[in-house]
């Protein structure tokens, strides 16, 4: 129990002791504390909660006097028991090695005040037995004060909270903190004793620097900060810089008995490594887990500059492992990259094999084997584990001589992937430049190609020989929006506008003819019949009845009848303003209120209009 702090506290008033940042996570009723493996008299029954920063027990009976906390930065690890028969659960916290007072004083602890910084006012007998003597003390009093709430640093206006490790300093300046008494009157500490009293008679201390050197100005004893001779305390360091009537021998005396009764009193013996906390009314696995919960967060380390650039650094080392991982797993997807394309290959030819065979085998029943065959080709081709059979990899420009040789290459290797994998049946023999592009770069796997590659290539397809004319393939870009396809000579203008106009005379015939039956039925008169034919003969086709009709999208079923409407534009310059344009006025559209835009067969263009043709 050596390792808790005091604490004067009731539950009542618990939340005005947290610190700023403290957070209570978890808490239990009826819980007792074990030192070691004995009871501890005096905490048998309380209340134990464990916050962000600590774990504190306040007692049923005597809260005042019995109420206790830990730091949590103290506990190095932990064990659950979860009891057995009449045993209760138990929590076990196996605590670090408690700091040396010698060292902890001298490295990681704080003098109390500004006046113990200064050598000037270190008395000659703190040398040899007293000096560890003193040092106890010191750490015991410091120990006591850890026990406040916090303090607010007068430079920064940090909220700091006291602790054996940080002691008395700022954790964003540095500063120590100002006591309320400081000055060469201040008492001792509660817990403390006295300081021993000097054994040698007082001498003057000397300059620390030549007064030559610093003029008017006075030095510090401790920074060497040279002050304004107006000023009584350092105003980097807070020490005093007037001399005390009793300063330290130059040399170090020898130490003489000391009737101070301290000084007969044995060091305490080294405390239990670990304490239990023991749950009679349940509550113990919220508890621990929330005991862990802290321990892993790790608040009492979030303040200040050096947590601030402790944090970045971890968060730079986290992005460097996953970077790390990350170039791991690439450099074994590429080192198993070429065992799958071997392996696609092998597949590939034993399929091809094994269907020549079968139709040898069985001219007219290998039906069912060829199809298992093309399915399991298509499948490989889809997946990108094909590549070109010309040779072990895709055509570079490394391989080819001048860049007009390596696009007719490309070209070719094009035209071989979109046979090979039926994409132009597939998608109805018309297809975007960007989906090609991917398809493509898909199938290669390695050495993607370029979009500016792939429209250097393009123009290049039409003068390759092909098996069929109807597998010709043909490159068009639509004005003005940009978009390139490749098609087939299903999707010529000409072609294409041939169905469209079939379309929309085979849907006018159709409403047509049932307006006449329907008025025929009804027994309507020469003029109502008559004004149906005429809506019907403006029926025409919707931009969803042509997409529907040609297995389009939406989209390009636009671009395709703008092109009609409009022609496209011709590669001779022209003298007027607008560009000339090359086929086009086959059909015109019908803006329609509320019914959107409709095609027909252009009727106009070729007209008599009182004995003068229409244009």
């Amino acid at each position: 129990m050596d390792r808790f702090l005091p604490l004067d506290v009731t539950l009542h008033t618990l939340n005005a002791h947290l610190y700023p940042d403290e957070l209570v996570l978890a808490h239990a009723d009826a819980v007792g504390l074990y030192d070691g493996k004995d009871k501890s008299p005096l905490h048998t029954d309380g209340r134990a909660l464990v916050t962000s920063h600590r774990l504190v027990w306040v007692s049923s009976s005597r809260p005042h006097a019995h109420s206790v906390f830990l730091p949590l930065d103290r506990v190095r690890q932990t064990e659950y028991w979860g009891g057995f028969l009449k045993s209760s659960p138990k929590v076990t916290l196996l605590l670090a090695d408690p700091t040396p007072p010698a060292a902890s004083s001298s490295s990681s602890s704080l003098p109390l005040s500004s006046s113990s910084l200064d050598p000037s006012t270190t008395p000659s007998a703190a040398q040899g037995p007293d000096r560890d003597r003193d040092k106890t003390r010191e750490a015991h009093a410091l120990a006591a004060l850890a026990g406040e709430r916090n303090w607010v640093c007068r430079v920064c206006g940090m909220h700091n909270v006291p602790t054996l490790e940080r002691g008395l300093r700022c954790s964003l300046c540095g500063v120590a903190r100002e006591a309320a008494g400081s000055g060469s009157g201040r008492g001792t500490p509660r817990g403390s004793s006295p300081p021993p009293r000097a054994t040698s008679p007082p001498r003057a201390a000397g300059p620390l620097l030549d007064p030559a050197e610093t003029g008017s100005r006075l030095a510090c004893p401790v920074c060497t900060f040279l002050n304004h001779h107006s000023m009584t305390r350092c105003e980097s360091r807070s020490t005093s810089l007037r001399p005390s009537a009793s300063a330290p021998p130059s040399r170090a005396d020898t130490p003489t008995p000391s009737t101070d009764p301290a000084s007969a009193t044995p060091a305490p013996p080294p405390g239990r490594a670990f304490v239990r906390l023991s749950f009679r009314r349940g509550g113990d696995r919220a508890f621990y887990a929330a005991v862990k919960e802290a321990l892993g967060r790790r608040a009492w380390e979030g303040a200040g500059a050096d947590a601030i650039l402790r944090g970045v650094d971890l968060d730079a080392r986290d992005r460097e492992d996953s970077l790390d991982d990350a170039l791991k797993d690439l450099e074994s997807l590429m080192a198993k990259a070429k065992e799958m394309i071997t392996l696609a290959q092998s597949i590939n030819a034993q399929l091809s094999s094994s269907s020549s065979t079968s139709a040898r085998a069985a001219p007219g029943g290998g039906s069912d084997a060829l199809r298992a065959s093309s399915l399991a080709l298509t499948s490989l081709h889809s997946l990108g584990l094909l590549l070109p059979p010309s040779s072990t990899g895709a055509v570079t420009p490394d391989l080819v001589a001048g860049d007009r040789a390596y696009h007719v290459e490309l070209a070719r290797e094009l035209a071989g992937v979109l046979e090979r994998g039926r994409v132009m049946e597939t998608k109805g023999g018309i297809v975007g430049l960007d989906e090609v592009w991917c398809l493509w770069n898909r199938a290669r796997g390695v050495a993607l190609v370029s979009p500016k590659d792939l429209r250097l290539a393009a123009p290049h397809l039409p003068t390759l020989p092909t098996a069929s004319p109807s597998a010709r393939l043909s490159l068009r870009t639509f004005r003005p929006s940009g978009l390139t396809i490749l098609h087939t000579p299903r999707f010529a203008p000409g072609a294409f506008e041939a169905r469209v106009l079939d379309l929309v005379d085979t849907r006018q015939a159709v409403v047509a003819s049932l307006a006449s039956a329907a008025a025929g039925e009804e027994g309507q008169g020469e003029g109502e019949g008559e004004g149906q034919r005429e809506r019907a003969e403006r029926e025409g086709a919707s931009l969803l009845d042509v997409a529907h009709a040609e297995h389009l999208s939406v989209g390009l079923a636009k671009e395709m009848l703008a092109l009609l409407e409009l022609g496209e534009p011709s590669d001779s310059g022209g003298g007027g303003h607008a560009p000339p344009t090359r086929g086009g006025g086959a059909i015109v559209r019908d803006e329609q209120a509320g019914e959107g835009t409709r095609w027909y067969r252009n009727w106009i263009t070729g007209a008599v209009w009182d004995g003068q043709p229409l244009e």
